[in-house]
């Protein structure tokens, strides 16, 4: 990954890289996480709810370590996002395709991570994904995003296509470097 060799490069010292992983429940964050980890995908994995927050570690060379948060989407732990929020430098902002109401909720994941953050679209990614349960006509296909997130990436991830973890790789990739040159221009 190009986000990685320019870790490696840049950041010669020991780094931590955060990046949260939020959006209502049952969206698919868990899963998503876990695959960017390098976990393959597990269809037919049970659900298990996030209790506040789970840190997958992904380490990018020796020196540098990428932390996604995958936050819980379950409202009571809402007091918690200024915390779990604190010191973000990227975001992906996760939603059901099937599930229109959760893009409505993505606003408000929006104001509490990145907003909080002062995070530039740059270092955002809104990600649909297209479980292939329900073949309704909103399948497969991400509907314009309005007000403050229509400035951000948005890709749809079918998690039945083979080609899912090499696009979510590439998304990673993208993000990375864009994180890496906001703290090189913040230095």
């Amino acid at each position: 990954m190009r986000g990685a060799e320019e870790a490696r490069r840049n950041y010669p010292t020991s780094k931590a890289l955060k990046v949260c992983i939020v959006g209502p429940k049952c969206s698919g964050k868990t899963a998503l996480a876990r695959a960017l980890a390098g976990a393959p995908w597990e269809s037919g994995r049970r659900y298990t709810p996030t209790v506040g927050v789970r840190i997958q570690e992904v380490s990018i060379n020796k020196n540098t370590t990428l932390e996604l948060w995958d936050c819980s989407g379950d409202a009571r732990y809402e007091a918690y996002h200024p915390a779990v929020a604190s010191n973000a430098e990227g975001l992906i902002l996760v939603y059901t395709l099937s599930q229109p109401k959760q893009k409505l909720e993505l606003e408000k994941w929006y104001h509490d991570f990145a907003a909080a953050n002062h995070l530039p679209a740059s270092v955002c990614q809104i990600i649909g994904v297209d479980t292939g349960v329900n073949n309704s006509k909103a399948s497969g296909k991400a509907s314009a995003m309005e007000g403050r997130l229509a400035a951000l990436p948005h890709m749809v991830l079918v998690l039945k296509n083979p080609e899912a973890n090499a696009q979510l790789l590439h998304v990673l990739d993208g993000l990375l470097q864009n994180i890496l040159k906001r703290k090189r221009s913040q230095e």
